[in-house]
This record gives C-alpha cells, structure tokens and sequence, in this order.
C-alpha cells in the first residue's frame, strides 16, 4: 500500500512546463532522493505534494491516517524563539496540550485558582502519555549537535536552525518525512 501517491501531476508556470504528468508511488518503509540539476522542478514537485503550491492538473493522495511532515529547505522562526520553544509546533495537538499545561502552572503560581483547570490537563497528558515529549525533544538535539536550549534561533547559524527544525519534525514521529534539500547549511 502507496503512503503517497502521485498521479499525471502537471505544473508550469507561464510558458515554462516545471512538471509533466509526473507519476510515482512512495511506500511503508521506502526511502527515495529526488536527484536533478538546479532549476529542473524538484523544489517544485515537494511544494505541489506538501501542498504549497497547486497542480495544474494531477492527484496527490497520502494514505489515510499517515502523519505526514516536510522539512522546508529554509525553515522559518519566530523573533525571540527559543531553540526548545521552535522544537514544539503549536500546530499539533500534544505540543498544544503542553504548552497549555505550562501557561496554566505559571497561572497557578501567580495565584490564580485554577486547580480544576490543572488537573484536567494532568489526565488529559496521563492519557496520551506525553510526560517524556521534552525529555525526547532535548534528546534529538543533543543528537544533532544542539545543547543550548535557552538560546535564540536567530542568533545561530543556518546549519544549526536546520538541525532545529529536523528536530522538530522527529519528535512528531511522522510515518512519512518529506525533506527539501536536506542537507543545506549541515
């Protein structure tokens, strides 16, 4: 069974045909590299599957109930964000619900009643398991070469930014991880 599929994917821009009626199938446990020349369409092609870009004509279909992650060639932070702070997505869910239980400890200790408030959030972290998320996060970027957590992303180095944000793809356990270029900047 395909992860991903693409069928007669078409797209140009102007006059200029970038990707004709290409066709491919990705599976469970598959890993591809998509070799070309400069300008050949392979930035391209990842955009129209991540869905950054529209087809001209075509089909990319992922299999149902996949997570599924791309890591941009040039990722984007936040000004001010922390390297642990850019690790976490506030776009997925688990990261969210800690984040949210975090806000609400800080509530709490200012002196607001929120009990009921904490302890829901307690269940609901007990439930999904997620204790160990940032314990697993400051685990792969010490892996990749990461140890300052409290620093600011803007102020490393292209290489180091990319190592964050793969590490932040790896610690939403994707089935399929779509990179763009990557190996720029490491």
């Amino acid at each position: 069974m395909n992860y991903l599929s693409v069928e007669k994917l078409t797209k140009s821009f102007g006059d200029r045909l970038i990707l004709d009626h290409i066709t491919f199938g990705i599976a469970q446990g598959q890993k591809v590299a998509l070799v070309g020349v400069n300008g050949s369409g392979k930035s391209t092609l990842l955009k129209v599957i991540t869905g950054m870009e529209t087809p001209d004509s075509g089909e990319v279909v992922f299999k149902n109930d996949i997570v599924v992650k791309h890591l941009l060639q040039n990722p984007q932070f936040y000004s001010g964000q922390k390297v642990l702070d850019a690790v976490f997505d506030s776009n997925n869910p688990e990261h969210a619900l800690l984040k949210q239980y975090e806000r609400a400890l800080v509530r709490s200790a200012a002196g607001h009643e929120n009990h009921g408030e904490v302890q829901q959030l307690i269940e609901q972290i007990d439930a999904q398991n997620l204790w160990d998320l940032e314990s697993q996060a400051k685990q792969i970027l010490g892996k990749l070469g990461i140890h300052n957590l409290e620093e600011e992303v803007a102020l490393l180095s292209g290489g180091q930014q990319k190592r964050i944000a793969l590490a932040s793809v790896l610690i939403q356990k994707p089935d399929l991880l779509i990179l763009d270029e990557p190996t720029n900047h490491l």
